[in-house]
C-alpha cells in the first residue's frame, strides 16, 4: 500500500472547446465520437498524496502488490490502485505515484489539476530516476501525458510527437509478430513492392533514403528543448535504439547487401 498521506481537496479541470466536435468531417464521425470518450469525465474520489508530498522518500520504498493479478473492473479507482501495484510490483513507489496520476488524468476528473502537479513534478525533480524505472509500456504512457498536460508548448510537442513514434514503431512490431517474422531477420530484397495501394506513396531502396535517419534526428532535436519532456522521451529513443525494430532492420540489410549509398544508417546503433 502506498505511503503517503491521502488528502482531500478538489480541483476544477478544463474541457476541451465544443466547437471542436464540428469540425470533424462526416466521414469522420465514428472516430470523433470515440475521441469525445476519451475525454469524458469520471467522478472519483481523491486517494492522491498531497502536491507538496516528500517524493524523495517514495524513491527508497518498493511496491509491496499481489502476486496474483486481482480480478478487479478499473472503473473505480481504488480497484485501478489494486492493478497498478500489481503490475508495478517490486518497483519504487515513485512509479506507482507516476502511473497514478496518469490513471487520474485519463480519466478527466475533478482531481485532474493536482494529478497533473503531481506528475510535472515527478518529472522535473525525478525524471532521470523514474525513466529508467519504467517498463516501456509506462514510458510510452508518460510521453502521452506529456503530450496532453504538458506544462509548455515544447512539453506538449515532445510528448505527441514521442507518442505517435513509440505507438507506431509498437504496431509494426506487433504486427510483424502476428506475421511470424522475427524481429532482427534482415530484408530478403531491397526494393519493397508496394503497388501503389496508399495514393502512390512511393517506397525506398535500402540504404537509399534518409527518411528513418531524418526521423530519428528530428525526434533527438525535439527531445532536446525540454528537459522533463525530453528525458523520458530520450529513453523511449535508447529502448528503442537498443531492440530490433524497423530501424536496425534496415540498418543490418544495408550491410548485409553491401549497399553504399549516399545515405548513413538510421542513427541506431547495432547490436
Amino acid at each position: 500500500m502506498l505511503v503517503w498521506r491521502r488528502s482531500l481537496p478538489k480541483v476544477e479541470t478544463q474541457v476541451g472547446p465544443p466547437e471542436a466536435e464540428r469540425r470533424i468531417p462526416r466521414d469522420f464521425k465514428t472516430l470523433g465520437k470515440r475521441a469525445k470518450w476519451l475525454t469524458r469525465r469520471s467522478e472519483v474520489e481523491d486517494i492522491l498524496p498531497s502536491v507538496d508530498c516528500d517524493l524523495e522518500r517514495l524513491l527508497h520504498v518498493r511496491v509491496n502488490g499481489p502476486a496474483i493479478k486481482p480480478n478487479l473492473s478499473r472503473r473505480e479507482i481504488t480497484n485501478q490502485l489494486k492493478l497498478l501495484e500489481y503490475q508495478l510490483n517490486g518497483k519504487p513507489e515513485i512509479c506507482l505515484l507516476n502511473s497514478l496520476t496518469i490513471s487520474y488524468l485519463r480519466r478527466n476528473t475533478d482531481h485532474a489539476a493536482k494529478a497533473r502537479r503531481l506528475f510535472l513534478r515527478i518529472w522535473a525533480e525525478h525524471g532521470d530516476f523514474v525513466a529508467k524505472k519504467l517498463n516501456t509500456r509506462w514510458v510510452l504512457s508518460t510521453v502521452q501525458t506529456f503530450a496532453e498536460h504538458g506544462e509548455n508548448e515544447q512539453q506538449r510537442q515532445i510528448g505527441m510527437a514521442g507518442f505517435i513514434y513509440g505507438t507506431l514503431i509498437r504496431a509494426s512490431e506487433v504486427e510483424r509478430g502476428y506475421q511470424k517474422l522475427e524481429p532482427d531477420a534482415i530484408y530478403p530484397t531491397k526494393m519493397a513492392r508496394m503497388d501503389n495501394r496508399f495514393r502512390h506513396l512511393g517506397g525506398y531502396p535500402v540504404g537509399g533514403t534518409d527518411m528513418l535517419f531524418n526521423l530519428n534526428a528530428v525526434m533527438v532535436g525535439l527531445a532536446a528543448t525540454d528537459d522533463a519532456a525530453g528525458r523520458v522521451l530520450f529513453e523511449l529513443l535508447r529502448r528503442i535504439r537498443a531492440g530490433d525494430t524497423l530501424f536496425s532492420r534496415m540498418d543490418k540489410t544495408r550491410i548485409e547487401h553491401d549497399i553504399h549509398a549516399d545515405f548513413r544508417n538510421t542513427g541506431q546503433r547495432l547490436r
